[in-house]
């Protein structure tokens, strides 16, 4: 069964089961699509907990409601996602009508989730426009834009939205420490995870395989190649560091201690990316002076 199980979605849960058991949960709900910080998650238990047939604070797991939509083939359930990952054209969200107005077929609520619900058409925002202005008994419809400022203001009205809640530094660092194994993660590493924690603690448990075969270059003496500059740079070093992380941490699991190179390499490195965020900075002589450096040490 759709479970949370992300700490800093509580209080979303909270306030969701608190409407839910007092005057009733809005019937057109807005959340914001962010995979890496659990929109999907959340949703998924959200969709799960509003057809379940208990009376809980999420889904039993256990009904046939539960059972169905857990097997992905609930009758009562609607998904609706971009075509070839484009566009939501009109003609899906009119088929979507019909399975809003329809009698649901498990006695209980219908629940339509629109995904990436920026990406609509106009002809197609104006149809749900349609849907929203009389919402039948019973029905639930959940729309994930990328961000609110992207929908129709006049759709925007129309929902009840809802943020998804940034974890704390502190609670962020023990969530990843007890999830990914790492003991300490930088502040700038925090600070990046802050809005994708998801997202960090998959680089933290895995690393880049690219930045890996760049460390492990390195240490073989090689010049490894890294992108030139903008966003793939600062994904590229974020990804290194990582890289180095977990090498750090393994030495220190193996050998219980580090090799004080392995610790200058990361600090020189996380200097070079607090520069490239600043800009105005020639990133490419820099890093390359950097990795020529560490290639000789590590060769001789």
């Amino acid at each position: 069964m759709a479970e949370v199980n992300l700490p800093w979605l509580s209080p979303l849960w909270m306030q969701w089961v608190q409407a839910k058991h007092g005057k009733g949960l809005p019937h057109a709900i807005g959340v914001p699509w962010q995979p890496d910080a659990g929109s999907q998650r959340i949703t998924q238990a959200l969709v799960a907990w509003l057809m379940c047939q208990e009376d809980g604070n999420s889904a039993c797991g256990r009904c046939k409601s539960c059972l169905l939509f857990e097997a992905g083939n609930h009758p009562d359930f609607l998904r609706v996602t971009p075509e070839d990952d484009k566009k939501i054209g009109v003609d899906v969200i009119r088929k979507m009508q019909e399975r809003v107005w329809a009698r649901a077929n498990q006695s209980g609520c219908k629940v339509i989730w629109i995904e990436h619900a920026e990406k609509m058409t106009e002809a197609a925002a104006n149809a749900l426009l349609k849907v929203l202005e009389e919402p039948p008994e019973k029905t639930y419809l959940i729309v994930s834009p990328e961000r609110f400022s992207r929908l129709l203001p006049t759709i925007r009205s129309r929902l009840t939205l809802f943020s998804l809640p940034k974890p704390s530094l502190e609670e962020l660092h023990d969530w990843l420490k007890a999830h990914s194994g790492i003991k300490q993660t930088d502040s700038d590493t925090l600070t990046y995870a802050q809005s994708r924690p998801l997202k960090a603690l998959a680089d933290l448990q895995s690393s880049n395989l690219e930045a890996t075969n760049a460390l492990q270059q390195l240490l073989a003496g090689q010049l490894p190649e890294f992108p030139d500059k903008g966003e793939e740079l600062e994904q590229w070093l974020d990804d290194f560091l990582l890289s180095l992380q977990k090498k750090i941490r393994t030495q220190t699991l193996e050998q219980a201690s580090v090799e004080p190179e392995l610790l200058s390499w990361y600090n020189q490195v996380l200097e070079l990316k607090k520069q490239n965020q600043s800009g105005g900075m020639n990133m490419n002589t820099l890093i390359h002076s950097l990795f020529s450096d560490i290639a000789v040490k590590s060769f001789q």
